[in-house]
């Protein structure tokens, strides 16, 4: 779950957990997505009526983010899309190389 973690610990993340996994594991991870255009530093209110933000918990995040944050990683990034969490978050697939 993403929502607890800002950005460059998401990548820390991933970056220790790598040697656990084999290639072709996945790490599912739920975020809560920011639509582009909406500006990052704003508190934002998704469709489920969670309130999220840039620089505080529960984080926001483009998915763009979490795709740069698997940049250069063993991981490629794969959007899952709505998954039918009640808070509105939307999932991530990190896929071992």
């Amino acid at each position: 779950m993403l929502r607890e973690l800002p950005l460059n610990y998401a990548r820390i993340c991933l970056e220790n957990a790598a040697p656990y996994f084999r290639s072709g594991g996945t790490l599912h991870c739920s975020y809560f997505e920011l639509a582009a255009g909406k500006p990052f530093c704003q508190p934002y209110t998704n469709m489920a009526r969670s309130k999220t933000f840039g620089f505080k918990p529960p984080y926001h995040y483009y998915r763009r983010d979490l795709q740069n944050a698997a940049a250069g990683t063993a991981w490629i990034c794969r959007f899952a899309g709505d998954w039918g969490h009640r808070e509105g978050e939307a999932m991530m697939i990190f896929e071992k190389r």
